[in-house]
């Protein structure tokens, strides 16, 4: 999970964000497509928060506040 890790780390401003992005990148990875918003399977979820390091508490943030225009992908996020 590293090169996702580092890539992620980049393009993200809060470990919120952080953990959006990676579960969003291992579903796809797996399961080639994205999942609706809202719709990631917590053992996921759990799986990568824990490879984080992250707070059990610390839940995925999508952007709900919206990325600037043009800029969003599927789940919200600024595309690369």
């Amino acid at each position: 999970m590293t090169s996702a890790v580092a890539w992620a780390r980049e393009r993200t401003a809060s470990p919120e964000a952080l953990l959006a992005l990676v579960v969003d990148l291992k579903y796809f990875q797996k399961m080639a497509r994205f999942c609706s918003r809202g719709g990631d399977p917590q053992a996921v979820t759990d799986h990568v928060r824990h490879c984080l390091g992250l707070s059990p508490e610390m839940e995925p943030d999508h952007g709900r506040r919206g990325p600037p225009s043009g800029t969003a992908g599927r789940c919200g996020h600024a595309r690369a």
